[in-house]
């Protein structure tokens, strides 16, 4: 059997699974949709996932959230590494024996 591209998530099985847990009332008390809503399970649990890696689409989606994760993490890791880069920086300077006199007094 050829694996699969991705796995569901928690949140989207636990979604899933109360659908699956909903069917009795649908069934009870909307009659007239309990086919579709049976169909509607169907296609979800066996037949999305097919589609989505047949058609390419959750390939693309997925380049399109990594390209939106990195646009929005970009600043933040830039920023982090400047403030890495100027602790560094600033440690040299506090154990130099000697003092540099750009520096404040009490350094």
């Amino acid at each position: 059997m050829a694996e699969h591209q991705f796995e569901y998530g928690p949140l989207t099985k636990g979604i899933y699974f109360g659908f699956i847990a909903t069917t009795l009332l649908v069934v009870l008390f909307a009659t007239s949709w309990a086919i579709y809503y049976i169909l509607f399970l169907l296609f979800l649990g066996l037949g999305l996932r097919p589609l989505l890696e047949s058609t390419g689409l959750y390939r693309n989606f997925s380049a399109l959230t990594d390209m939106a994760h990195d646009r929005v993490y970009r600043k933040r890791y830039e920023k982090r590494r400047q403030e890495v880069d100027r602790e560094k920086h600033n440690e040299r300077y506090r154990k130099a024996r000697t003092r540099d006199p750009s520096l404040p007094k009490h350094w």
